[in-house]
């Protein structure tokens, strides 16, 4: 295990490029983020090896191994971090600032996974605003490693015989772990370390088992099968797919079959070319810096990358790459770094993250101002800020009027104040995903003679038989099941954030519902934008007026609105067509007429916004 593999290098390119093309948003690659997975594989693996040489030799020690992870680690992350910091004062607006400054305290404390698992959700910002948020996988590294390698020695030292199966059980369990939260509690499969661990056992088993047969591994099937296993993922897997679990199984048998065969036959002569060996040196470097310069290229210069975009910001990665390596990494790797005292580094890599961290709860706070905006251009990006207003909360009424993922479970949902039925007044739902959820105040406020009732869950379509999530599924059978066939519901309003593949569930569901309810009303689809329309406006004016918005729209929302439009004119229905009320007869319009935008995210309209659109569109009630 000590003598170098450059087929190991060729496979860290095989990971790191699809992770670059999936991020620069190269469309044949929608599987690319699988990369990731491979990489805890190779580390899993080569970690574990340097451990059992160590072990056989009895030269482990515990700081030893902290002190080479830091020398291999902390430098290239430490200038990445600053970076980050710097151009988010210069091109982000303040409440993406002081997001940023979360994700670098974060980073330099290990904890990125944890801080994006808890900071995601239904509102989340776009990954457009999170400079850092591919680190998450740096930090869960670095999680298992404080717990791996005393596991690993208890179970070498005292049950030697059995140290495979113990890490065998463990991983198992992991494994299953994964199968079960990819589809129970996707967020927390992904990027937590339980559900994870299972992806860096399985590298440390294939290093026990060379271990204890030390020879050369030649195969010519094997490492064809290694590489269809990884490549495979990459192109059919996309981001709507579920992952982790079963998906993840596929690149991680592939990777370890490439690391324990891939260096014989056709796919070990590839792996030890020279391009990929080259990019695999690089590959931490490149992982580090690529993230960062897609997310700023994309806020600076706006929208998605084009072609020519793509080749600059890769052609840039590469060469930040290299020169990080050069000059950030190997002096921390040469022979005087590797004898230098274990305690002296380890003290000193806990000061430098600390002073990051440090320049992270600047940027929280907003002590130090690198750019000033006009007041005008401040006020819109504030709006970037909206969700963690009393106006939101009182609009969505999230944990009460609406299940949130966070909240888990449809126990949260308040029947008594959400709907209870009026004897003696028109009693409206309003039903639905988030898209639903931001139009119930506006509605209310002008039917204050209805009895207008909030049933939202986000991501939740209010679609029959459409299966999803299990507070989806609770919350639709208890308004079609209960709320609705007593009776007593006047019109019922059905909105939500329209999917293209659950269209053929829409008729069907409508013409159900008219069964129990006297008027049903179908809200078609809100424009959505590449980013939050906020930061679009405060950049359009700072910019001199010279973003053309319907270039940021997305693309599919226009015709998605003429199909539901048609089904609501087969089920004979009102329908509500929300994209004649942004872009009309008279043009486009961004703002409600107070000045607010009428957005704060991609589509999810403010209360101002709300107000604007139900005035001219969804009154009188009937």
């Amino acid at each position: 295990m000590k003598n170098y593999q450059p087929h190991i290098d060729g496979l860290r390119a095989v990971a790191v490029v699809p992770v670059v093309l999936f991020h620069l948003g190269v469309a044949v690659f929608p599987g690319g983020y699988v990369g990731v997975d491979v990489f805890f594989v190779i580390s899993g693996f080569l970690i574990t090896g340097l451990l059992l040489d160590e072990f056989s030799t009895g030269s482990y020690s515990l700081i030893e191994f902290y002190k080479r992870r830091f020398l291999r680690i902390i430098p290239a992350l430490s200038v990445v971090l600053i970076s980050v910091y710097l151009l988010s004062s210069f091109i982000f607006f303040r409440p993406w600032q002081a997001e940023v400054g979360k994700e670098i305290q974060s980073a330099a404390g290990f904890m990125s996974n944890i801080y994006f698992w808890m900071s995601a959700g239904y509102f989340a910002s776009s990954s457009e605003s999170k400079p850092l948020l591919h680190t998450w996988s740096l930090s869960l590294e670095e999680q298992f490693y404080i717990l791996y390698p005393p596991l690993l020695y208890i179970a070498v030292k005292f049950f030697k015989s059995h140290s495979f199966h113990i890490i065998v059980a463990l991983t198992a369990v992991s494994l299953f772990g994964a199968i079960v939260m990819s589809v129970k509690i996707p967020t927390a499969g992904f990027y937590l370390l339980p559900p994870r661990a299972w992806e860096l056992g399985a590298g440390s088993l294939l290093a026990i088992w060379v271990h204890k047969r030390e020879g050369n591994r030649q195969s010519v099937i094997l490492p064809l099968v290694g590489i269809a296993l990884v490549a495979a993922p990459v192109f059919l897997l996309t981001d709507e797919s579920t992952f982790p679990g079963w998906n993840a199984v596929y690149p991680v048998l592939g990777a370890v079959i490439l690391l324990g065969w891939g260096n014989s036959g056709i796919v070990g002569r590839a792996l030890v070319s020279q391009p990929l060996v080259a990019i695999g040196r690089i590959s931490y470097s490149l992982y580090l810096w690529h993230w960062p310069l897609i997310v700023f290229w994309r806020t600076a210069v706006g929208g998605s990358l084009n072609s020519y975009e793509m080749l600059a910001v890769a052609a840039l990665s590469l060469i930040l790459a290299k020169i990080s390596t050069q000059y950030i990494e190997r002096p921390f790797r040469t022979r005087s770094a590797r004898k230098s005292d274990a305690k002296k580094v380890v003290l000193a890599a806990g000061g430098v993250l600390a002073l990051i961290a440090s320049i992270g709860f600047i940027e929280i706070k907003g002590l130090v101002s690198w750019r000033t905006y006009p007041v005008d251009v401040s006020n819109m990006a504030s709006f970037l800020d909206y969700q963690g207003s009393d106006e939101w909360r009182d609009q969505f009424r999230v944990g009460t009027c609406m299940v949130s993922e966070d909240d888990g479970s449809f126990g949260t949902y308040d029947k008594n104040t959400c709907a209870t039925l009026a004897a003696d007044r028109h009693n409206v739902l309003v039903f639905g995903d988030s898209h639903a959820a931001h139009l119930w105040r506006a509605i209310s406020e002008y039917s204050p003679s209805a009895n207008v009732m909030q049933a939202t869950a986000s991501g939740c379509r209010p679609l029959r038989n459409a299966g999803g999530a299990r507070r989806c599924i609770d919350l639709r059978n208890w308004v079609m099941n209960d709320l609705l066939s007593n009776g007593g519901v006047d019109e019922i309003f059905l909105a939500a954030r329209w999917n293209e593949s659950e269209l053929t569930y829409v008729l069907p569901t409508i013409l159900y519902l008219k069964g129990l309810v006297p008027d049903v009303v179908l809200v078609g689809p809100i424009f959505e934008y590449d980013t939050d329309l906020p930061e679009l406006i405060a950049r359009n004016m700072i910019n001199g007026n010279s973003i053309n918005f319907a270039d940021r729209l997305v693309k599919d929302r226009p015709l998605l609105n003429e199909k539901m439009r048609e089904i609501a004119l087969r089920a004979g229905v009102r329908y509500i067509n929300l994209q004649e009320q942004e872009c009309g007869v008279g043009g486009c319009r961004y703002m409600a007429p107070d000045g607010v935008p009428l957005q704060f995210d991609y589509g999810h309209l403010t209360l101002s916004g709300a107000r604007a659109v139900v005035k001219n569109s969804l009154l009188p009630i009937q």
